[in-house]
C-alpha cells in the first residue's frame, strides 16, 4: 500500500510537471483566462461578486483561489500554477478510475496520455474544469462502492453524504452542470429498484445525498445574503440569462478530426451504455459513466466548441476507450491463442509507456528550459509579470492605460477590456466583461441608459477593421457611434465622448 502510494504521488508530480511547461508557454492572449483571473482578483482585492463585480456563473472557484491569491501574491503566473494544479488532479482521477474499471496500469497510463492530448492546448483554470474535476470523483467512488458490495441498491450514509456534499459543490461552480449532476447522483440508480425493500434502501441513500447537497448550497446562499448581495446574484444568473443568445451549434463539431470523430461517436455511446447496462443488465460500472456522462454533456449547450465538447464529453470518452480496450483484451484471450502473439504484444505495450514517459519528460524539459531562457522577454506588467506577451501587445497596453490614467473617466467597450484595466488596479462593473447574458437583468438596456446619462465619459470602441468578439453586444457599440462624438484615435481603438 505504501508503495502504491508513493507511486501514484511520483505520477501525480510527473503530470503536473508537464502541463505547468505547457501552461508557462502560453502567451497572454486567451480573454477566458483573464476574465477569470479577473473574477479572482477582484475577491482578492475585497470585491463582492454579483455586488461589487459581474459574473453570470456561480462564485466558488472565484473565492477559492481569490483567497489563494490574497495569501500568496495577486499574479496571473500564481493563477497560472493552479490552473496547472487543477489540470493535473483531472488527469490523475482519470488514470485512478481506469485502473478502478480493471484496465491495466500501462495501458491505463496510455490511455490517459491519449486523452490529455487532446486537451494540450485548453488547459486553464475555469469553473467547467473544476466541475469535471468533481464529476470524476463522484464516479470513482460510486464505482468503488458498488465494486465492494456487488449490490446496486445499497444505502452507505459516510458515502451518501460525502457524495452529496461533492454534487452540492458543483451546483456553487456552475448552477446548471451542477444541477444536472445533482440529478445524476439522486435519480441514478432508482431505474434498478424492483421491490419496495429495495426502494426504502434508496430513499435512505436518496435522504443522505440530498442533505449533502442542501450543505454547500445553503453556506453560499447564506454567504450572499450577509453580503448583500442576493439580489444582484438573482439579477445576473437568473434574470439575466434571458439575453444570454450566445450560440455554437453542435454541428460544427462534426468534421474530419479525432475531436469530429469523437462528437459522433459520444451520442451513439449514449445509446449503446443505455442497452448494456440498463436493458440488457450487463457490467453496471459503465451505467455511472453513462449517467454522470449525460449529466457533464451539457456543458456543450449552448455553446458547442472544441474545449466545451471535450470538458463535457470527458466521461463518455473514458467510456469508448474502456469498451475499446475489452474488445482488444476480448480478441487476444478468445480468438487469438497463440501465445507467442500475446506475448509480443503485452511487452511492447510496456515499452511503449516507458518511451512514452521519457519522450514527454524531455519535451517538457525542453518547454522549461525554452520559458527561462527568454524570461526577461516576459511581461514587466502590474500582475502579468513572468507571463510571455508580445511586445506589441505590452506596448499597447501601457499607451492605453497612460490614456486611462491621464483621463478621469474611461470605459472600454470591448471583450478585451480587463486585459487594459487589470495592471492598473482599476474595475469597472460590467464594462470589464461586457459580453451578452453577462449584464444582468434588462442588461444592454440598463447600460445604454447608463452611456445617456453620462458626462465627461470617454468610450474606447474597437474600430470597424478589427473583428470583434463575437459575444460583444453590438447595440451598445451602435448606440454610442450613433450619439457619442468622435474626439480621436489610440492604439486599436476609436475614442468617442
Amino acid at each position: 500500500m505504501k508503495r502504491e502510494r508513493i507511486y501514484n504521488f511520483l505520477l501525480f508530480i510527473l503530470i503536473f510537471y508537464c502541463i505547468l511547461s505547457i501552461v508557462l508557454l502560453n502567451p497572454i492572449s486567451d480573454l477566458d483566462e483573464i476574465w477569470n483571473y479577473n473574477f479572482a482578483r477582484n475577491v482578492a482585492d475585497g470585491l463582492i461578486p454579483y455586488k461589487d463585480f459581474s459574473m453570470l456563473q456561480m462564485p466558488l472557484l472565484p473565492l477559492i483561489v481569490g483567497i489563494i491569491l490574497k495569501i500568496f501574491t495577486n499574479q496571473l503566473i500564481v493563477f497560472r500554477i493552479l490552473a496547472a494544479l487543477l489540470c493535473s488532479a483531472i488527469i490523475y482521477m482519470m488514470y485512478k478510475l481506469f485502473i478502478k474499471l480493471n484496465i491495466k496500469k500501462e495501458l491505463a497510463v496510455i490511455l490517459t496520455f491519449l486523452i490529455s492530448y487532446l486537451f494540450k492546448d485548453l488547459f486553464c483554470i475555469d469553473y467547467n474544469y473544476a466541475t469535471l474535476l468533481i464529476t470524476l470523483i463522484i464516479i470513482y467512488y460510486e464505482i468503488k462502492s458498488y465494486q465492494k458490495s456487488k449490490i446496486f441498491i445499497q444505502s452507505n450514509k459516510k458515502t451518501d453524504f460525502f457524495l452529496g456534499i461533492l454534487a452540492g459543490l458543483t451546483i456553487t461552480l456552475k448552477q446548471t452542470t451542477g444541477i444536472f449532476i445533482c440529478i445524476a447522483l439522486l435519480g441514478n440508480k432508482l431505474v434498478f429498484v424492483k421491490n419496495k425493500e429495495e426502494f426504502k434502501t434508496y430513499l435512505r441513500s436518496f435522504i443522505f445525498r440530498i442533505i449533502g447537497i442542501c450543505i454547500p448550497v445553503i453556506c453560499m446562499i447564506v454567504y450572499l445574503l450577509v453580503n448583500n448581495a442576493f439580489g444582484d446574484f438573482i439579477s445576473y444568473t437568473i434574470k439575466g440569462v434571458a439575453g444570454f443568445s450566445n450560440y455554437i451549434s453542435y454541428k460544427n463539431l462534426v468534421n474530419w478530426s479525432i475531436v469530429g470523430a469523437l462528437s459522433v461517436l459520444v451520442p451513439f455511446t449514449f445509446v449503446y451504455a443505455w442497452i448494456k447496462s440498463v436493458i440488457l443488465d450487463k457490467d453496471k460500472t459503465i451505467y455511472f459513466l453513462l449517467v454522470y456522462g449525460l449529466a457533464m454533456f451539457v456543458v456543450c449547450f449552448p455553446i458547442s466548441d472544441k474545449i466545451h465538447f471535450l470538458i463535457g464529453a470527458l466521461p463518455t470518452i473514458m467510456l469508448i476507450l474502456y469498451e475499446i480496450c475489452k474488445l482488444i483484451n476480448y480478441v487476444f484471450n478468445k480468438i487469438v491463442k497463440k501465445k507467442i502473439i500475446r506475448d509480443i504484444f503485452f511487452p511492447l505495450i510496456y515499452y511503449a509507456v516507458y518511451v512514452m514517459i521519457l519522450t514527454i519528460i524531455y519535451l517538457s524539459y525542453l518547454n522549461y528550459n525554452h520559458y527561462f531562457k527568454n524570461i526577461d522577454k516576459t511581461s514587466k506588467l502590474n500582475h502579468f509579470c513572468y507571463i510571455p506577451i508580445s511586445e506589441n501587445l505590452e506596448t499597447e497596453i501601457k499607451k492605453i492605460d497612460e490614456f486611462i490614467i491621464n483621463n478621469q473617466n474611461v470605459k472600454i467597450l470591448d471583450a478585451s477590456a480587463a486585459i487594459y484595466m487589470i495592471p492598473i488596479d482599476k474595475y469597472n462593473k460590467n464594462y470589464d466583461l461586457l459580453l451578452k447574458g453577462n449584464l444582468g437583468e434588462n442588461g444592454e438596456n440598463k447600460i445604454i441608459e447608463e452611456i445617456t446619462n453620462s458626462n465627461n465619459t470617454k468610450y474606447l470602441i474597437l474600430k470597424d477593421k478589427f473583428n470583434k468578439n463575437w459575444q460583444t453586444p453590438l447595440n451598445i457599440i451602435d448606440y454610442v457611434k450613433n450619439n457619442k462624438e468622435k474626439i480621436g484615435e489610440i492604439a486599436v481603438y476609436d475614442i468617442y465622448e
